[in-house]
C-alpha cells in the first residue's frame, strides 16, 4: 500500500503536495499506535489487542472507498493504516509467545512471518500490473479492502482455534 499510496491518493483527485502531506501521517502514527499499545493494552488480552488491529485496515479502506474524493477521509485512511501498521509491528513478537508458549518461539514465529513477508514482496509488484492495466483506483481499493476484511476473518478464526487447543490441553 505504501509504495503505491501517493498517486493513489492523487488519481482520487488530490493534489500532490496533498497526498503526500496526508501519506506522511502514517509514521507519526505507527508511533503513537506503539505508544497506545504500550501504555494501554496491559488491559487488554494481545488476541483483543489483534482483532482490533486487524479491524483498523478495513476501516481505513472502507474511509478511502467510499469517501476518498474527501481530504478527510484520506486522512482518516492514513491515520488508521498507520495506527494499525504500528501495533501489529509489536503483535507480530508477542501474540505467537502467547498464543504457542515459549518453545519453538523462533520457528512458529519464522513460520507465521512467511506469507506476510511475502505478501509484502508480492503486493506492490500486483498492484502496479493492476494499475498499468488501467484498473480503476476504486476498484483496487474495494478488492484490498476484499482483502484486509479476509485478513480480519482468519485472524479471529485463527484465535478461536487457538483458544479451542489452549481449552482442549488444561
Amino acid at each position: 500500500m505504501s509504495v503505491h499510496l501517493i498517486p493513489l491518493i492523487e488519481d482520487l483527485g488530490h493534489a500532490t503536495s496533498l497526498a503526500v502531506l496526508l501519506a506522511s501521517l502514517i509514521g507519526p502514527m505507527q508511533v503513537v499506535g506503539r505508544i497506545l499499545e504500550r501504555s494501554g493494552a496491559q488491559r487488554l488480552s494481545p488476541q483483543t489487542v489483534g482483532k482490533l488491529t486487524f479491524a483498523g485496515l478495513p476501516a481505513a479502506l472502507l474511509a478511502l472507498v467510499l469517501f476518498g474524493t474527501h481530504a478527510w477521509a484520506v486522512s482518516v485512511f492514513c491515520m488508521l493504516y498507520g495506527l494499525s501498521n504500528g501495533v501489529l509491528t509489536i503483535l507480530r513478537g508477542t501474540l505467537p509467545q502467547v498464543l504457542f508458549g515459549r518453545e519453538h518461539y523462533g520457528a512458529i514465529a519464522g513460520a507465521m512471518a512467511g506469507p506476510a513477508l511475502l505478501a509484502k514482496a508480492a503486493g506492490p509488484l500486483i498492484v502496479a500490473i493492476a494499475l498499468h492495466g488501467q484498473a480503476s483506483p476504486t476498484a483496487l481499493l474495494w478488492w484490498l479492502l476484499v482483502i484486509a476484511a479476509g485478513s480480519y476473518l482468519l485472524y479471529g478464526g485463527a484465535v478461536s482455534v487457538s483458544k479451542a487447543m489452549v481449552s482442549i490441553e488444561t
